[in-house]
C-alpha cells in the first residue's frame, strides 16, 4: 500500500487492521458502517486487493490459455469476471480482469497475490509475457449506494451504464459492478486519487473493508480465499451464471472437468446466501451440517461470511441443493444453530430444464 495514500486515509479517519496493515478496518463506527451499506451511500478503500499486471506482446494469448473466460472479450470498455482452476477443475482464484492500454490487470485478494504470481510465472515459459505485482500503480476504491451513479456522474465526464462495462480515462478506470444498488470499482492514478475521493466524500460516507465485503456478499458474488482454494468447481460458485465462464473459448487448466460438469454432469451443489446467529468467529471454508445429508462431504461449506451489525452473520455457502431445499442446515454438528437459506439477486438455471436439454 502506498504510504502517501495510507497517510491520506488516516487523515480522513481510517483505522487500519492491526493483523492486516494494508486493510482499513473502519472509520471509528464499525456497527454503523455495517448498517449503512444497506441503504446508504458509501465509499471504501480497496487496498486489501492486489492488481497483478500481465503485459507484453503475447499477454492476451497467455491469459486465454489460463482462465475460464474469453480474454478476447476484455477491452478498455468491458471488464470481465474470471476464475483460475487447477488441472482438476477446482478454483484457485476468482478475479476481475481490467484492461488499460496494453496491460491486463487481475484484481483479486491481496492474500492470494504472491501464490498467484508465482504459479502464473511457472506457465510463462518462452512466451513474451511479463507478470508482476502492480498494486501500487493505481489506488483502488469502491463506491456504492442508491445515488452512487448520480454522485459519480457529477464529478467525472462519463460513467459505465451496464454491469462489467468500463470507462477508461488517462487518470482512472471506472467499472460498474453487479448488485441490487449501483456499485463501482475505481482504479485511480495516485496523483488524482485524493482529489476524486474528496469530491465523492462530500456525499458518500467512508466505510471499512468489512462493510464492503458485506456488499459483495449481498450481491451474490463469491470470492475464493486461501481457506477455500481448490474447494469448488466454477459452477458450484454460480460462476457460469455470473458470466465468469466461457464454454466456447478453448483449453485452459481444468477445462475438461468444467465442460463435463456443464454438459454431462448433474450439479448437486450450488452457492446460496445464508443467515444465522452465533457468537463464534465464522471463516471461509467452515463446514455446514444437515441431519438429512447422506454425503460424506457434509451439507455445505462457507465461501464467505461477514457480521451485518445485527448480531447476525450473512454469508455465501456452497450447499447440497437437496439440503438447501429441505432447509435443515446448521452451523454446528450438534444441530443447535439453524442456518437460513436466502434468495440470490439473480436467477439460477432450472436443473430439470438442463437435464431435458442434455437428453435432447
Amino acid at each position: 500500500m502506498r504510504k502517501d495514500w495510507k497517510a491520506f486515509l488516516q487523515d480522513v479517519g481510517a483505522e487500519f487492521d492491526t493483523a492486516v496493515p494494508y486493510r482499513v478496518r473502519d472509520y471509528g463506527a464499525p456497527q454503523d458502517e455495517l448498517h449503512l451499506v444497506r441503504n446508504g451511500l458509501v465509499i471504501a478503500d480497496l487496498s486489501h486487493n492486489a492488481l497483478i499486471s500481465v503485459h507484453d506482446t503475447e499477454a492476451a494469448s497467455f491469459l486465454q490459455g489460463q482462465f475460464t473466460n474469453d480474454i478476447h472479450a476484455v477491452s478498455e470498455t468491458h471488464s470481465q469476471r474470471s476464475a483460475w482452476c487447477s488441472a482438476k477443475g477446482r478454483v484457485l482464484a476468482t478475479m476481475r480482469i481490467v484492461q488499460r492500454g496494453d496491460r491486463y490487470y487481475l484484481h483479486l485478494p491481496m492474500e492470494l497475490a504472491e501464490s498467484t504470481l508465482k504459479r502464473l510465472r511457472m506457465f510463462v515459459l518462452r512466451a513474451k509475457v511479463t507478470v508482476e505485482d502492480d498494486s501500487d500503480a493505481w489506488v483502488q476504491f469502491g463506491l456504492a449506494g442508491n445515488r452512487a451513479d448520480q454522485l459519480l456522474a457529477s464529478v467525472v465526464d462519463e460513467i459505465p451504464s451496464e454491469v462489467d462495462a468500463c470507462v477508461t480515462q488517462p487518470n482512472y478506470s471506472i467499472i460498474r459492478l453487479s448488485g441490487e444498488r449501483p456499485r463501482f470499482l475505481i482504479l485511480c492514478n495516485p496523483d488524482h486519487a485524493q482529489k476524486l475521493w474528496t469530491q465523492l466524500q462530500v456525499q458518500a460516507r467512508p466505510v471499512g473493508a468489512f462493510a464492503w465485503r458485506l456488499l459483495k456478499i449481498r450481491a451474490g458474488v463469491p470470492q475464493v480465499r486461501g481457506e477455500t482454494q481448490e474447494a469448488f468447481v466454477p459452477q458450484m460458485l454460480n460462476f457460469e451464471v455470473l458470466n465468469g465462464v466461457s464454454f466456447t473459448k478453448g483449453c485452459y487448466p481444468g477445462q475438461e472437468v468444467v465442460a463435463r460438469m456443464q454438459y454431462l454432469g448433474t450439479l448437486k451443489r450450488r452457492m446460496f446466501p445464508i443467515l444465522f446467529k452465533t457468537d463464534d468467529l465464522v471463516l471461509p471454508g467452515m463446514d455446514l451440517h444437515s441431519p438429512g445429508s447422506k454425503s460424506g462431504q457434509g451439507a455445505g461449506k462457507i465461501v464467505d461470511a461477514q457480521r451485518n451489525g445485527d448480531d447476525e452473520w450473512e454469508g455465501l455457502a456452497v450447499l447440497e441443493i437437496a439440503a438447501a431445499e429441505r432447509g435443515d442446515i446448521f452451523f454446528d454438528d450438534a444441530h443447535s444453530i439453524p442456518v437460513q437459506v436466502g434468495s440470490l439477486p439473480y436467477t439460477l438455471p432450472d436443473p430439470q430444464a438442463d437435464k431435458v436439454e442434455r437428453i435432447k
